[in-house]
C-alpha cells in the first residue's frame, strides 16, 4: 500500500549515506524514486489505500517494530533479499486470496 512503498523510499533514502560509491548511491535513489511513483500509482488507482493501512496498522500496531527487527542488523543486500522476499509472499497471498473468490 500507499504508506508501505513510502516506508521503502525512506529506507533506500537513507540507506544512501552507508553506500561505497556513487554508482550505489545512484541505484538506491533510483530505487527510492521509483517506490515513490509506485506510491503516486497505487494513490490514484486506490483513494482509500491509507485508510485500509491506517485500519490495519490498528490490527497490528506491532508490524513496524516487527519488519525493522527482520531486517536489523543484515547488511545492506540481505535486507534487500529479505524485502524481495517479503513482497513475493504478500503478492502470491494475493494472488491465491483472489482465486477462492
Amino acid at each position: 500500500m500507499n504508506s508501505l512503498q513510502l516506508n521503502l523510499a525512506s529506507r533506500f533514502v537513507k540507506n544512501c549515506s552507508d553506500a561505497t560509491c556513487d554508482v550505489e548511491r545512484k541505484g538506491l535513489m533510483d530505487c527510492a524514486f521509483r517506490e515513490d511513483a509506485i506510491a503516486e500509482f497505487i494513490e490514484l488507482l486506490e483513494p482509500q489505500a491509507e485508510s485500509r493501512t491506517s485500519s490495519l496498522k490498528k490490527l497490528f500496531p506491532d508490524m513496524q517494530a516487527l519488519y525493522d527487527s527482520v531486517m536489523a542488523g543484515q547488511d545492506r543486500s540481505e535486507q534487500l533479499r529479505r524485502q524481495a522476499a517479503i513482497a513475493w509472499v504478500l503478492c502470491r497471498t494475493k494472488h491465491l486470496l483472489k482465486l477462492g473468490d
